[in-house]
């Protein structure tokens, strides 16, 4: 296939524009990255905080003796508590994963469209080779 030496000098601007403007996409998708390492790093934070809580509330719930029973209400309720805070915690879950998955799916549309244009970009530039080759 042959190409015009016009259209590869033309062509070569063209490609520093899109080169550019790749390379402000990928700043863009770092920034965002970063931001969601950040909110890794609080989720870790946070999981830290509800193990340790758990287990200060369960010290401080059993620490009684053993002999002493809880009243039946006091069971009824703290069995009430439990499922509440089951029942939170998996709607927070879900909240974090929905959160998370909506912030990561524009960005990996991003990467596979930049992924795209790269895999685009090695071809031409293959073929550009190949027809420099040709002309020697």
């Amino acid at each position: 296939m042959m190409m015009p030496i016009k259209g590869l000098f033309n062509r070569n601007e063209n490609n520093e524009d899109e080169i550019q403007i790749l390379k402000k996409r990928v700043q863009a998708l770092e920034q965002r990255v970063n931001k969601i390492n950040t909110l890794d790093v609080h989720m870790k934070r946070l999981l830290k905080l509800e193990s340790k809580w758990q287990k200060e509330s369960f010290s401080s719930k059993y620490g009684k003796s053993e002999h002493q029973e809880l009243p039946q209400r006091d069971k009824k309720e703290e069995s009430n508590q439990r499922e509440a805070f089951t029942a939170m915690e998996k709607r927070f879950y879900l909240q974090i994963y929905t959160y998370i998955s909506q912030s990561l799916a524009p960005i990996q549309e991003k990467i596979n469209r930049m992924e795209d244009q790269i895999t685009g970009l090695e071809s031409d530039f293959a073929m550009m080779k190949e027809s420099i080759e040709e002309y020697r």
